[in-house]
């Protein structure tokens, strides 16, 4: 009977449950931020960013991977054939500055694109297109978001999310997908090799006992020095420095799980809203929406935060120095509470689709305390997703139920 009943509750534990955005296999993943430093492309320095994809159940499936720029303009898109509890690698340093999906693999586009999508994430003019479609920044870093959809067919490389209809009647609604993100840095540090030291140094010679008392006393003090200075002279060590790369790799945390329902579409959700409504009529993606308000704790760490929006249905690439309509995105309001529930209004900037706020904690008026986001558009609910990180970990933020009306 026991037995029976810790089998029942894992197996509860692993079943989507719509409206609630929770760890389990789900329809569609999202990878809310990912960074790599194209200056070191042919390196092992500078920042990158990996995924691993699990396919949760026993039955064969595809999926389709998408990468955004924080313009929430499409790039990379691809098909990945997964076999029963399957797991593949996404290196995203790998796909951005070679176009292969893994260090090992062939490239899936041309080097003329290749170069054309760097750019794109980068911020940068395509020389392919003559436009940009991310946010302009002054380094070398490409930036963005992925979705990966389980499948029924092969969408290949023509087709995303933002394709509408054409792409939907090709996604399933089987929760079967998990993931997780890896962000890595790298960087030269000194090393320390420490060895110990042979030296060839003759013995002291103790002297012999003396027939006086004075050299006997001072023979004495001569064999207790030796005896002092004997370990000293046979345990030498030597350090040496050198200099090395290594990876500074901070813990992972798990994609977004967005689970689907053949039944679930805006009319169903209490807040008209799915994941990619924005993309197509009526919620056809039967995808639950994410939230979008959140609380964040913080203490007397450092705080980075990882921010997730939907952006514009519409967005598209545009000339260099410009951004697309609706960007920049805002939001309704911030507040930074103390420990004893004094408020403070704040004013963070979180302008696109993806973007990592470096030292909140440094924005915030108090030492410790919480902050609540409410990342609505006025009435329109607008979806969003906060990952915090401090001390070298990840921690998922607290979230409101994802189907509550506006």
């Amino acid at each position: 009977m026991r037995i029976v009943l810790i089998i029942g509750i894992l197996i509860n534990l692993a079943r989507a449950e719509m409206c609630a955005i929770d760890p389990s296999p789900a329809a569609t993943l999202l990878a809310p931020y990912f960074s790599v430093d194209t200056a070191y492309c042919n390196s092992d320095v500078g920042e990158g960013t990996i995924i691993y994809l699990t396919n949760a159940q026993a039955s064969a499936t595809i999926a389709h991977v998408t990468l955004w720029t924080d313009f929430s303009v499409p790039t990379y898109s691809f098909d990945l054939s997964l076999t029963g509890f399957d797991v593949q690698q996404i290196d995203l340093k790998s796909l951005i500055c070679f176009g292969k999906v893994t260090s090992n693999s062939s490239p899936i586009v041309s080097p003329a694109v290749i170069d054309h999508f760097k750019s794109w994430h980068k911020g940068e003019i395509s020389t392919l297109s003559g436009n940009c479609a991310g946010s302009s920044r002054n380094n070398e870093l490409a930036i963005g978001y992925v979705t990966i959809d389980n499948m029924i067919d092969f969408a290949g490389a023509a087709l995303n999310p933002s394709s509408g209809a054409s792409y939907f009647s090709k996604t399933s609604v089987v929760n079967q997908l998990l993931a997780h993100v890896y962000h890595l840095t790298y960087e030269t540090v000194d090393e320390l090799i420490v060895k110990p030291l042979e030296l060839d140094i003759p013995p002291l010679q103790k002297c012999k006992k003396k027939n006086t008392e004075k050299k006997r006393i001072a023979c004495k003090a001569r064999n207790k020095a030796i005896k002092q200075l004997t370990p000293l002279l046979t345990n030498h060590i030597s350090v040496e420095s050198n200099q090395v790369i290594k990876s500074r790799g901070l813990k992972g945390y798990q994609t977004v799980s967005i689970n689907a329902d053949p039944s679930f579409n805006s009319s169903s959700s209490p807040s008209g809203a799915t994941f990619y409504g924005r993309y197509v009529a009526n919620g056809a993606d039967h995808r639950e929406p994410l939230p979008s308000e959140f609380s964040v704790q913080y203490g007397n760490s450092d705080l980075d935060l990882i921010i997730w929006r939907e952006g514009t249905p519409s967005a598209s690439p545009v000339n260099c120095g410009s951004i697309p309509a609706g960007y920049p995105l805002t939001q309704n309001s911030v507040f930074a509470f103390d420990e004893q529930e004094n408020p403070a209004q704040i004013f963070p900037l979180i302008p696109f689709e993806t973007q990592v706020l470096d030292g909140f904690s440094d924005a915030l008026p108090f030492s410790s305390g919480w902050v609540w986001f409410d990342l609505n558009k006025g009435s329109a609910k607008k979806q969003a997703w906060i990952v915090k990180r401090y001390d070298g970990a990840y921690h998922a933020a607290g979230t409101y139920d994802s189907c509550d009306a506006p």
